[in-house]
């Protein structure tokens, strides 16, 4: 069984824009100010790096 490496800030705000009722779903204003959507942003070279890591802790093979 593989597990899955998902931030808890992208899995809070996911699931605040999923809820099922449309009246309690997070709006755009607060996606901006969440802490996944001004959290870091990797160039290409550290994004590879990054999803390399990710890749091989999960048995898989490596990006280029």
């Amino acid at each position: 069984c593989k597990k899955t490496i998902i931030r808890r800030e992208f899995k809070e705000l996911f699931m605040s824009m999923v809820r099922r009722n449309p009246q309690e779903r997070i709006s755009l204003e607060e996606i901006k100010k969440s802490a996944w959507y001004i959290g870091p942003v990797y160039t290409q070279s550290e994004l590879v790096s990054v999803m390399s890591s990710v890749m091989e802790s999960l048995g898989e093979k490596t990006i280029h």
